[in-house]
């Protein structure tokens, strides 16, 4: 189906008059109840079972080059979070444009890599025919030769889909809208998610500093001298429970977060986080099962924030440990100290991880 569905209106979408089979979808209603019906089939890969919006999102991929929703289905590709098409389905793209006179490509021949070069040549009705070239030395210096996977199995296939990615995105821009080759989109690395921007006081998941002083959390204004109390000298091993004593909730202020580790326990699959703060040259460690407060450590890891955490003394394979139970971000910016800060009142259950 050389089919394009775009925005007419909020729930309406518009379909070309060409058309190949029954399955011709002419609203965006329409597509919704398409891919719920699609969901159900065996055929659908297996990265869309389950995700009918995805399949939607796949589909109007799809359309916007020429393919039908079937089609799309089985050639759009998600990786990294971005669409990619597998590179069998470019040249049917194109292929049958009034303006594509032909597209010859070159695949490497013989026994000897260093000799292996992949070409291919796309020829656009009034206009310079398109070559683009990829060969194994290209290979090498992108860190591909002999990458586990289709780069050892396929090599002179892998570099053939270079070369036909470079030459048709570069004849027929306007046709693949950006869309790259899935197999190129595979070699790129992962890209690492962006840190988290830290919370300020009263934004975060744990109590806000202007709790009341029976609170858990005590005000970030506060402070108190580092606890002199030393968890083990080496990092807690994987926990299959942390426990929390009884002894009241304490805190330290002035602490920026040096390090931060998750441990699974092989056999338990229990996961238990650390965070090691630091103020001056003294670095203390802290357990806890709270993945949200571990999150918020964790964002600001080598940063000069400044922040009080809360604990409680509590229990670590039978070793004693720091258990904490809250993070708060400073507002001031230096480590002036200010007013001590009562102990706060012991409470059963305070600082559970």
């Amino acid at each position: 189906m050389s089919t394009a569905i775009t925005t007419q209106s909020e729930s309406a979408l518009v379909t070309p008059s060409e058309a190949r089979g029954f399955l011709i979808v002419e609203s965006f209603k329409q597509a919704i109840e398409v891919a719920e019906y699609i969901n159900k089939s065996a055929l659908v890969p297996e990265a869309y079972r389950g995700k009918p919006a995805d399949i939607v999102i796949a589909m109007q991929y799809g359309m916007e080059l020429g393919l039908s929703p079937l089609q799309a289905l089985q050639s759009v590709a998600v990786i990294n979070g971005k669409p990619s098409i597998y590179g069998d389905a470019v040249p049917a793209i194109v292929i049958g444009l009034p303006e594509c006179e032909d597209i010859i490509e070159v695949e490497p021949t013989g026994d000897i890599p260093e000799q292996w070069v992949a070409s291919c040549t796309v020829k656009r009705r009034g206009k310079e025919p398109k070559t683009r070239a990829f060969s194994w030395a290209d290979a090498k210096k992108a860190g591909l030769a002999g990458k586990s996977g289709p780069w050892s199995n396929y090599p002179k296939r892998m570099l053939l889909m270079r070369a036909r990615g470079f030459a048709i995105r570069d004849a027929f821009p306007d046709r693949m809208k950006g869309m790259i080759l899935a197999e190129e989109a595979e070699d790129y690395p992962t890209p690492k998610p962006a840190p988290s921007e830290p919370r300020r006081v009263g934004e975060s998941a744990t109590p806000a500093a202007s709790a009341q002083p029976t609170s858990t959390t005590p005000p970030a204004s506060a402070v108190a001298s580092m606890d002199a109390a030393k968890p083990a000298p080496t990092a807690p091993p994987a926990a299959a429970s942390v426990s929390a004593s009884t002894t009241g909730v304490q805190l330290t202020t002035g602490v920026k977060i040096d390090d931060t580790k998750v441990a699974v326990d092989p056999k338990t699959k229990q996961t238990t986080y650390e965070v090691y703060a630091k103020k001056g040259n003294a670095v203390v460690g802290f357990l806890t099962h709270d993945k949200a407060l571990y999150n918020e450590a964790a964002s600001c890891e080598g940063t000069d924030h400044l922040f009080t955490i809360t604990y409680t003394r509590g229990r670590h394979h039978d070793k004693p440990a720091l258990i904490m139970t809250g993070i708060t971000i400073e507002e001031r910016d230096d480590e002036t100290p200010q007013a001590q800060q009562p102990e706060l009142p012991t409470g059963e259950g305070n600082g559970n991880a």
